[in-house]
């Protein structure tokens, strides 16, 4: 479209209508009454750009769409439809005064069918579509762009009476208004990097910022687990890596929970930053009082009035991810569950116990990622527990290791019937670790049918090389549980089976 000569609220609108299709992927546009561009359409459709260079055929669909945009500015409510080529197309009336304008916006596909008619469409007419931007294989479902119809239309409404007001203050506020509403609207359920990215595009539109970006650390160890950047200086954030990561840490130190500006262009070089990037400002992301991260402004010096947004801001920011944390939570432990359903559910298919004793075994192992260990059950005749399954160990230590409740770590676990997680394997025995240990950490626990200790599995040397956790501890107790179960029912079933050959024998 050509670009017209604009009043005053229209340029404004343009710089919303930019904002909305960077956010959103899709195209916006403003009309006259009669179907007439006013300004630039922003996020250009380019099945459209290339339907209007397809001679008759373009010149034919553009009227069909001038000849929309009048109706709609003849009425009040919302339009939309779906036009000769498959996509989606709202039309939003709104009123400058005595001027009728129409905001046109979508142009996405509801599925890859109508995305294929659209190729076809305008091949069948000589053309050929250029698939660069942000059109590219875009697809939009029903809800996602019914909130997208709702946010234009509230922010266009907004936006022009406001202008015709004549107020710059509540214009401002309109324009911050509609991205602090979009992201809450387009991305609430994304994943984190979706998030990540669309914050960040929020946050540079917003305050002018030359980049963005977001920065989690660890809540063990102060090491940045994610960073994510967007804006003109993106790959000079980038190339400052781990410097400015390190540089962001200390500044949290001192700020208390504040924003803190970073000025000094001997900082900003100790943070692998040129100086033409000040101020960057350090925003602590915060999560139940616990620092989470930070957001980092790179040249956007904020006004004392801009702090209020700016703080709701980071606030929104700051909740979004923690929800993905506790989803990502929730998910992971759901998973784990189905895991335990599914493997009690075939213990109680096995009835050798030897077949039993190998699968609850390879089971714990592979559930806690553990290179060596054993399962030993307790012979009440001789009151020694006996290794019936190992990793790691020879055959002959296998078959000549006999504990004593008490003796050892394993003795101890069938003494007092009670778990043991051990960080450090040479203090808790009290002797040199032995070399066939690649790592220190271990963990253990008895096997209890009806209140009594029926034996005792034992697990060391994660593959990673970290040691054994209390989150590995509760993971494994809902599976030791379910096996001591199994294996007591399988003795149960010997038992009986056994009483039947000698009650058969007597018979004789």
């Amino acid at each position: 479209m050509e670009r017209t000569s604009l009043p005053e609220a229209c340029r404004g609108w343009q710089q919303i209508q930019d904002s909305l299709s960077r956010l959103t992927g899709m195209e916006f546009a403003l009309h006259d009454g009669e179907g007439g561009p006013v300004g630039m359409a922003s996020g250009e459709s380019p099945f459209c750009r290339s339907l209007r260079r397809c001679g008759p055929d373009g010149a034919f669909c553009e009227s069909r769409c001038k000849r929309r945009i009048r109706e709609a500015a003849g009425g009040e409510g919302v339009v939309s439809f779906r036009c000769d080529s498959g996509q989606n197309v709202f039309l939003v009336p709104v009123r400058h005064g005595d001027a009728a304008l129409v905001v046109s916006g979508g142009k996405t596909f509801s599925s890859r069918e109508d995305y294929k008619k659209a190729i076809r469409m305008i091949k069948a007419a000589g053309g050929r579509v250029s698939m660069t931007g942000r059109h590219r294989y875009r697809y939009t479902g029903k809800k996602r762009l019914a909130g997208v119809v709702e946010l234009v239309r509230n922010t266009a409404l907004q936006h022009f009476h406001i202008s015709h007001q004549k107020s710059a203050y509540q214009l401002r506020y309109s324009r911050q208004a509609a991205l602090f509403e979009s992201a809450g609207l387009l991305y609430g359920e994304s994943a984190l990097s979706d998030i990540a990215g669309t914050l960040l595009r929020c946050v540079v539109t917003l305050f002018d910022a030359d980049t963005a970006s977001l920065i989690f650390y660890g809540e063990k160890e102060p090491l940045p687990q994610a960073h994510y950047v967007a804006g003109e200086r993106a790959e000079a954030v980038r190339s400052a890596g781990e410097e400015l990561e390190k540089g962001v840490l200390a500044v949290l130190g001192e700020s208390r929970g504040e924003y803190v500006p970073v000025r000094q262009v001997r900082r900003l070089s100790a943070m692998g930053l040129p100086g033409d990037m000040a101020p960057v400002l350090v925003i602590p992301l915060r999560r139940s009082g616990h620092p989470l991260g930070a957001l980092c402004l790179y040249g956007a010096d904020l006004k004392a009035e801009d702090l209020p947004a700016l703080r709701t801001y980071v606030a929104q920011c700051a909740a979004m991810m923690e929800n993905q944390r506790l989803r990502g939570q929730l998910e992971d432990k759901v998973e784990k569950l189905r895991t335990l359903v599914g493997i009690g559910a075939r213990m109680n298919e096995l009835k050798d116990k030897s077949e039993l004793v190998n699968f609850i075994f390879e089971q714990s192992a592979e559930l806690l990622q553990a290179e060596r260990g054993s399962l030993m059950l307790l012979n009440h005749k001789t009151d020694e527990l006996i290794v019936e399954v190992s990793r790691g160990l020879s055959a002959e230590m296998g078959r000549n290791l006999r504990i004593k409740p008490g003796q050892g770590i394993a003795g101890r676990v069938a003494r007092d019937g009670a778990p043991m997680v051990v960080d450090d394997l040479e203090k808790a025995l009290a002797i040199s670790k032995r070399p066939d240990y690649r790592t220190k950490s271990f963990i253990s626990l008895p096997l209890k049918a009806d209140g009594r200790v029926i034996g005792v599995i034992n697990l060391s040397d994660k593959f990673s090389g970290n040691v054994f956790s209390h989150e590995d501890l509760e993971l494994i107790t809902g599976l030791i549980s379910q096996a001591s179960a199994a294996l007591e029912k399988a003795r149960l079933a010997l038992s009986v089976k056994e009483l039947k050959k000698a009650l058969e024998r007597g018979k004789k």
